[in-house]
């Protein structure tokens, strides 16, 4: 027959119980932060890209690079 669980056993299996949970939090926000880096480091990333991409568009439209053997027939 097991022996009944003292309210200091219980106290002290709550207190276990919370700090284990406080380092699960813990956990998780670390990687949700490391998840909202990544999310912004990709962003600008992203953004730089398009703006070189405007930037090669536009240049593109001011000097189009088209052969003169197309232009003379």
């Amino acid at each position: 027959m097991t022996q009944p669980v003292s309210m200091k056993d219980m106290i002290k299996q709550l207190a276990e119980g919370q700090r284990h949970l406080q380092l699960v939090i813990e956990r998780q926000a670390t990687a949700l932060k490391s998840q909202a880096d990544l999310v912004v480091n990709n962003q600008q990333v992203q953004d730089t890209a398009i703006l070189r991409l405007a930037d090669v568009i536009a240049n593109a439209r001011m000097h189009p690079n088209v052969p003169s053997s197309v232009l003379q027939k």
